[in-house]
């Protein structure tokens, strides 16, 4: 019975991971995570971010992504922001996730085809529990001058419909940003049991005078 409990806890992590941040890779609110779709996976999302600060500039990002090929993802990200139009994104697992609690790594690359916006980063991430996962790594921001920052983040499955996400980014001149959300699953249907409601806040601190928005949206997990 115990195996069971550990395999349905796994299977929940695991799953969580596989939906999009704000800006449309896969990992938590803004961090990209190691963790991969597999082949012919897919997952969407939308956010509106209600900015705290001047309502006047809120913003929604639509998104998707698809395990094209074997430890392959490629996605694309639009909405009112970027403001440069779709962007596309890339990513590739480095890792032979076997193990119980592997180590996973990748590489890639977010909003690819923008002038301004594009970086490349390498996360890592490892399960140190089957409901608790950790991620670090760094993003190089490929704008005026190339700046590199580091980037750290967490998730907790506080139980099968409930998911806790935090993570530390940087956007550009080493201004760093805490951002936290949740996922909560819609239903418990099995046919549509991988739809989130998502609910973040990020730059929660109002670090470095910059804007927090409070996003609220939904993302969708399942195979083509």
């Amino acid at each position: 019975m115990k195996k069971y409990i550990l395999l349905l806890l796994i299977l929940v992590s695991q799953r969580i991971i596989a939906n999009p941040t704000i800006s449309g890779p896969t990992g938590l609110v803004t961090m990209p995570s190691a963790e991969i779709l597999k082949y012919k996976e897919y997952n969407l999302g939308f956010d509106y971010s209600f900015n705290l600060d001047d309502s006047k500039n809120s913003k929604n990002y639509y998104k998707m992504n698809v395990g094209a090929l074997e430890n392959t993802e490629f996605g694309f990200v639009g909405g009112s922001e970027p403001d440069e139009g779709v962007f596309l994104n890339f990513k590739w697992s480095l890792s032979s996730n076997s193990g119980r609690f592997p180590l996973l790594m990748a590489v890639g690359f977010e909003k690819l085809t923008s002038e301004e916006q594009s970086d490349f980063y390498i996360v890592t991430s490892k399960k140190i529990r089957a409901d608790l996962g950790v991620h670090g790594g760094f993003k190089a921001l490929f704008s005026n001058d190339i700046d590199i920052s580091l980037m750290t983040g967490i998730d907790y499955s506080y139980n099968d419909q409930l998911i806790i996400l935090g993570d530390i980014t940087s956007r550009q001149n080493n201004k760093y940003y805490i951002n936290t959300g949740i996922l909560f699953k819609i239903f418990k249907i099995t046919t549509i049991d991988n739809l989130y409601l998502k609910t973040s806040i990020t730059n929660i601190l109002r670090n470095q005078d910059e804007d927090s928005f409070l996003n609220i949206g939904f993302c969708y997990t399942n195979v083509l």
